[in-house]
């Protein structure tokens, strides 16, 4: 009977998770980062209000309220802030792209900052470049970057963003882009957005939609 009991246990089949690990996936990777580039940008706001640029990475961690530097919540955004060209190393350095962005000069240098910080990621860029014209299916994206560098489905993934419930007033509004109103944009976002929120919107915009160049009208007669 143990004989048996012992033989059911080991040909037990195994758990997703365990398929993956005997597989040898990985559930981290420094090809692409583990945080997106709003939580690398959150680090990079508060090393910065924080004056913690030059400071040692302990003190960097503590500052932005992590007890060590090898907390794996604060490594993997620092990690994601180098990647994403945010932050130099060895310390916490603002690079010039991050400072683009939180101290722009001209008036499309922020929007041109994030375009260049996703841009910087060899895997994002060759996937914008291979999608040009495309829309991106984030499943098959999420599949490519598995195979590529070996990684478990959870740590390939790419993130949705789900609605959330909120007290927060909300409006929807709609520009029609012809005449015949059959193209259109509908948004549903708060009463009011900050200056900051705004360009991250136009540049969300600007990757997101696939852009067409319009042609030249003829020139008269």
């Amino acid at each position: 009977m143990n004989d048996a009991k012992t033989s059911a246990a080991n040909s037990r089949k195994p758990k997703p998770e365990e398929s993956e690990a005997v597989a040898g996936k990985k559930d981290s990777t420094n090809a692409i980062p583990m945080f997106d580039i709003e939580e690398a940008l959150k680090l990079v706001v508060k090393i910065h209000d924080k004056a913690l640029e030059t400071a040692p990475l302990p003190q960097v961690a503590k500052g932005c309220g992590y007890a060590t530097p090898t907390s794996t919540p604060f490594y993997r955004r620092l990690a994601a802030a180098r990647l994403f060209k945010l932050l130099a190393s060895p310390q916490a350095e603002l690079t010039s792209t991050a400072l683009d962005y939180l101290k722009p000069d001209r008036e499309d240098a922020k929007q041109a900052a994030l375009t260049q910080a996703i841009m910087a990621i060899t895997a994002y860029a060759d996937l914008v470049q291979r999608h040009v014209g495309k829309k991106i299916n984030t499943e098959l994206v999420s599949h490519s970057f598995s195979r590529t560098f070996g990684l478990t489905d959870s740590c390939a993934g790419v993130p949705k963003i789900e609605e959330e419930e909120t007290d927060e007033e909300i409006q929807t509004q709609t520009l029609y882009l012809d005449s015949k109103r059959k193209r259109r944009i509908t948004i549903k976002a708060p009463l009011t957005v900050t200056k900051d929120e705004l360009e991250r919107i136009r540049a969300w915009l600007g990757f997101q939609l696939i852009v067409e160049e319009t042609n030249a009208s003829p020139a008269p007669e």
